[in-house]
């Protein structure tokens, strides 16, 4: 027991001793009872009770209970029961330590294997010393028990709320300063604690709370009583004075386990800027055993984020691993760092919620939260973050030594104002994004809108270079009083000297934006005299200052690099654009930056080729989609822009970038359809090209009612929609209302009297549904009114009528094209096309001869390419008419002129089908995915594919369709392929989901709905798989299969009649059909009718002579026709051909009976 436990014992003795005397002398005084007084005179009451007179005397008071204490002993107690409390509370306080300030060690009483006296001398021998040797305000105390396990002792040193707690093992009979003790320490600092005041320690670094301290035993006097006096230096905010005597310890006693020295060390290193040493001390520590590695490899990663090393990676990802799916807040912590390092803020803001959640409230992770909000658009929690982080700055102050409390506010005040000056500018900018990416497409505003910011990042960097002058002022003390001190300091000066260096970036950012309006602004004649027009520009000069201390580094370059941009000067900000690639290869800012600058100077080709590049570096960097977005969607690469419109409607939110997303995902093909319409569905409520692009997914989809909902929808939210009438005309005449889509169209015209696909979609339903022949004729003469006349205008309807599928309409266009241009071999090609849509081969050989012939002599770039297109063309003409040596030698004329022409070695590789020689098409279909192109050719994929699969190559089979699905996923056939291929895999259940996402795409696919029949028929769903073969059938006529598919389910039902007409046709359309034929005779066989059964069996064996099945039927239908020789025969053959045993018994048996 303490001495001020005994000092407050003491004074409770006193009290109650003085309470007792008290009491004594009020007792003996009430014995000495003095003379009686004189009684006094009774009063006497009169009252009338119920008309009586009574007369009463007042009622004496009742006498006092001998217990009843007086007024003034009352308030004796009272004081004496407060005192006792006040008493307790501060033995409490001294015993539990938690006042604020205090440092608080509590030292178990060690286990000695005996009665335990041992233990507890020692234990006080221990608590005696630390008294004398720790300093500040200090409470070393006796724990009442001993710890049983590791877990026990971690609660008690929570109940204790200590920060340290002792415990462990002592020999019996030992003393403090033998080699007799094996200590084991508790750390939990639960007080204000040094680390906190180092910049990037808060919440991202994570101490274990068991240490064992000895490897054997140790002398506790001259080892454990300065490892805790270390301890409570690194605690109390004395860092390089605890590391010199941590590094003593640890070179002078082997016996000391190193784990805590070492991590106390490198934690150290690490707050000096000595990344490297830190790291290595952490990865050492992990090659010792220890049972919370997770928690050093976090550490380690923290250090190796912070150097920039890119091992960090490695890093988070083995504390995952170890944390084996356990959550770790300062991990998430990291992680989220990290993201922001990387410019991913939506990623940032994810885990850093998620360390808030798991963590303390502190200022610097909020901090950081409000960065990720801000750079990922999300402004208005970046503000409330913001205004949580201002109070926590003044709360976090007490988690700190009190001499460092000032310095921990002036850096996190530095950092609270460098965040309300750039949320302020990304309010006013409306900014989505990253700040310097939002600066590239802002528009110019005044200087003077811009001036709070300007004060804000002002004030953040000189706040920052006061807490740089505070902590080289410490350093500097620190260092002239002991050697090997002051390194810390000196470290964390580092540190805010690059936080006030990117404050001053910030502000340097900010002075650009205000230079804008006036940097390229003509002299004024007083600069004109006075020459001071050509001054450097203010935001530049902050920018080469900084860059002095910073050679290397990009976002400096970039900078300056911009101010110049805007100075007009081009030449200086591409050196310094250059200067940023060269630096930083992999950021895109610099190749953006020298796309500005071609852009600047007309050189449009050269900027889209560089913003490609930028885009190539980054995918997230949107002002480079911006510029390429449109560009995709013009040449129809809807994956590309798929891609540039995700990322601006994901950084760049609202309606507009929402609905070009949904519009590139619709054309993009079944796989965005779904999102499509999960964007378009809320925004077509109240924004009528939302609701249009709703319909035309619907449309796409195959859900004409729906769009046709949508489209009313538009044209009652804008009711001067043109687009709207004519789409939803498009769509009723799909739908087969033609009256409605008449007047719809008509709604259309009225509204856009020059809308010229709606007239020529209302002369079209004249034309066809309406047959009114007359108003056709005088809507296409409104449509020549027009400027249709123009061959222009006509190769661009002759491209709209081929692109909806209306070759007719096409070939006629174009024909007139043709004479009225009939020298533009482009016009020949197109028109060929069309004659080949419509089957009209020769026809189109001869379009294509012609622009041949006129092409014979060109030598430019385009008329070359236009002549390769026409060779393959003609090449394809020919092909489908049978001349397969004709086609093949166009192809090989296409490929000398371009040796990269993917449609010839595709066309080759047809050719080569057609020949039934699938081992040459397959080289031909390699060669064509080998070219520069062919692995964004989704053709080329696809008939690699289908060779792959005829060669039994499965996985190659499979990852081909599906990387053709990928580059075109409006692909049916490839679905089919992909289909048929998981088949052969025998994954029937992903066999049948693939092919019915290529029949999404085309429901009237006839090969498709053959392949997913036999699909339901394998899996036993007969009648899901007869209905698919009716349609398979009315889709095309003309398959065999499915005619002989159905009439083998219909035998199976016993449906006979229609299964014989079913097998007939089979039969017919395929000549060499020996399953047809044979299933045609079991059909006939099965209705008794011999004769038809017998033929149909022989045309079955003279398909194939050794089909067993159908030479025994055809013995056992002879037999029944009385042909004995013929069945003897045919059995005999089952026998010879040693077939499946169930035929040979079957024929034995019957060759007997006739035999015999």
């Amino acid at each position: 027991m303490d001495t001020l436990s005994l000092l407050i014992l003491l004074g409770v003795l006193v009290v109650v001793v003085v309470l007792g005397l008290v009491w004594r002398r009020r007792r003996n005084s009430q014995q000495h009872v003095p003379p009686p007084e004189p009684e006094p005179e009774i009063e006497m009451q009169v009252e009338d009770q119920d008309g009586n007179l009574v007369v009463s005397a007042d009622e004496a008071p009742p006498p006092k209970p001998p217990w009843r204490l007086g007024r003034r002993m009352l308030l004796l107690v009272f004081a004496t029961l407060v005192l006792l409390a006040g008493l307790g509370y501060m033995l409490n306080e001294r015993r539990t330590a938690r006042a604020p300030e205090r440092f608080v060690v509590i030292v178990a009483p060690f286990n000695d294997g005996a009665d335990g006296q041992t233990g507890r001398n020692v234990a006080a021998e221990l608590v005696r010393l630390l008294n004398q040797q720790l300093s500040g305000d200090t409470t070393v105390a006796v724990a009442l028990r001993s710890p049983q396990d590791r877990a026990d002792a971690l609660a008690l040193a929570q109940t204790e709320q200590a920060d340290l707690l002792i415990w462990g093992e002592v020999e019996p009979g030992a003393m403090l300063d033998s080699p007799s003790l094996r200590p084991q320490l508790v750390y939990t600092p639960v007080g204000p604690y040094g680390p906190n005041a180092w910049a990037g320690y808060q919440g991202r670094f994570v101490m274990p709370a068991n240490f064992a301290l000895a490897n054997a035993p140790i002398n506790g006097q001259a080892v454990l009583v300065p490892l805790i006096v270390a301890v409570g230096d690194y605690i109390h905010g004395r860092p390089d004075h605890a590391y010199m005597l941590l590094t003593r310890l640890m070179e002078d006693y082997p016996s000391l386990n190193p784990s805590l020295p070492r991590l106390l060390r490198a934690n150290i290193l690490w707050a000096r800027g000595f990344y490297g040493e830190a790291a290595q001390t952490y990865r050492i520590a992990l090659s010792e055993p220890n049972e919370e590695p997770e928690l050093l490899v976090n550490n380690l990663a923290a250090i190796l984020l912070d150097a920039g090393d890119p091992a960090v990676l490695t890093a988070l990802a083995e504390a995952v691993r170890l944390l084996d799916g356990r959550d770790l807040g300062a991990l998430r912590a990291n992680l989220g760092a990290l993201a922001l390092a990387d410019g991913r803020p939506v990623a940032a803001a994810s885990e850093l919620e998620q360390a808030r959640n798991m963590l303390p409230t502190n200022a610097p992770l909020l901090l950081d939260l409000a960065t990720a909000y801000r750079e990922s658009g999300r402004l208005a929690d970046a503000e409330a973050v913001l205004q949580r982080a201002a109070t926590q700055v003044r709360r976090d102050e007490r988690l700190v030594p009190r001499p460092y409390r000032t310095l921990q506010t002036q850096r996190l005040n530095a950092i609270l104002r460098e965040e309300q000056g750039l949320l302020a500018l990304a309010q006013f900018l409306e900014m989505q994004g990253p700040l310097v990416w939002e600066l590239e497409i802002a528009p110019a505003h005044p200087a003077a809108t811009l001036r709070s910011m300007h004060n804000d990042l002002s004030s953040a960097a000189d706040l920052s270079q006061q807490a740089v002058q505070q902590w080289r002022r410490i350093a500097a003390s620190e260092s002239a009083a002991q050697a090997g001190t002051g390194l810390l300091a000196g470290g964390q000066a580092e540190q805010l000297e690059f936080q006030a260096a990117r404050q001053r970036y910030y502000l340097a950012l900010i002075m650009i934006e205000q230079e804008r309006m006036t940097a390229r602004q003509a002299p004024s004649l007083f600069d004109v005299l006075f020459g001071t027009g050509d001054s450097e520009a203010a935001s530049m000069t902050l920018l080469k200052e900084l860059a002095l201390r910073q050679p290397a580094n990009p976002a400096l370059h970039a900078a300056m690099a911009r101010s110049a941009l805007i100075a007009g000067d081009f030449e200086r900000a591409n050196a310094y654009y250059e200067q940023v690639v060269s630096l930083a290869p992999q950021m895109p800012i610099g190749f953006f930056g020298q796309g500005q600058v071609a852009y600047e100077q007309g050189n449009l080709a050269r900027a889209s080729e560089l913003y490609m590049v930028a885009l190539e570096r980054n995918e997230s960097f949107f002002p480079a989609r911006i510029a390429l977005a449109r560009l995709a969607e013009q040449h129809g690469d809807w994956a590309t822009a798929v891609a540039h419109r995700r990322a601006l409607a994901e950084i760049r939110s609202g309606p507009r970038n929402l609905i070009a997303l949904a519009h590139d995902l619709r054309r993009s093909g079944p796989d965005g359809w779904t999102e499509a319409e999960h964007i378009l569905r809320p925004l077509s409520v109240n924004h009528a090209m939302a609701a249009i692009e709703l319909a035309r997914l619907y449309n796409d989809t195959g859900h004409p009612d729906e769009a046709i909902s949508a489209y009313r929808d538009a044209r009652r939210i804008d009711r001067s929609s043109s687009v709207a009438a004519f789409e939803l005309g498009e769509t009723l005449i799909r739908q087969g209302n033609y009256p409605a889509a008449e007047q719809a169209l008509r709604d259309a015209l009225r509204l856009e009297s020059d809308h010229l696909e709606a007239r020529l979609a209302l002369a079209d339903l004249y034309q066809g549904p309406l047959n009114d022949p007359g108003r056709a004729e005088r809507e296409f003469q409104a449509a020549l009114r027009q400027g249709v006349n123009d061959p222009e205008w006509l190769e661009r309807i002759g491209d709209a009528a081929m692109a909806n599928g209306n070759a007719d309409q096409a070939q006629t266009t174009y024909a007139q094209a043709v004479e009225l241009q009939p020298e533009q071999p482009r016009l020949y090609h197109k028109l060929g096309l069309a004659q080949t849509k419509r089957g009209q081969y020769e026809a189109a050989a001869v379009a294509h001869n012609r622009a041949l012939q006129l092409l014979a002599d060109t030598t430019d770039p385009e008329g070359v390419t236009l002549r390769t297109s026409s060779l393959v063309s003609l090449a394809e003409a020919r092909r489908l008419q049978g001349r397969l040596d004709e086609a093949s030698n166009s192809y090989n004329q296409a490929l000398q002129l371009d040796p990269t022409r993917i449609e010839a070695h595709i066309g080759l590789g047809l050719v080569a089908v057609g020949q039934a020689n699938w081992g040459v098409a397959h080289g031909h279909f390699a060669t064509a995915t080998a070219q520069p192109a062919g692995d964004e050719h989704a053709a080329a994929q696809f008939w690699l594919a289908e060779s792959l699969l005829r060669r039994d190559d499965l996985v190659g089979a499979a990852s081909r369709f599906e990387r053709a699905i990928a580059l075109q996923p409006t692909f049916p056939e490839a679905y089919l392929g992909l289909a048929q291929t998981r088949y052969a895999q025998r994954d029937l259940a992903t066999a049948l989901a693939t092919v019915t996402l290529g029949l999404n795409q085309r429901p009237a696919y006839a090969e498709a709905l053959l392949f997913k029949g036999k699909l339901l028929q394998e899996q036993g769903n007969m009648a899901q798989a007869l209905d698919v073969y009716d349609r398979s059938i009315a889709a095309d006529a003309q398959i065999a299969e499915s005619h002989y598919r159905r009439g083998v389910l219909r035998i199976q039902q016993g449906d006979y009649d229609n299964a014989i007409r079913d097998l007939s046709r089979a039969a017919d359309l395929q000549a060499n059909f020996p399953e047809a034929a044979y299933w045609l005779g079991r059909a006939h066989y099965a209705q008794g009718r011999l004769e038809p059964a017998w033929h149909a069996f022989q045309r079955a064996i003279s398909y194939n002579a050794t089909y067993v099945e159908a030479i025994l039927y055809s013995g056992l239908v002879a037999e029944d026709l009385g042909r004995t020789n013929d069945a003897i025969n045919a059995y005999r053959t089952v026998i010879e051909l040693d077939a499946q045993r169930e035929f040979t018994l079957r024929a034995r048996l019957q060759l007997e009976r006739l035999i015999t």
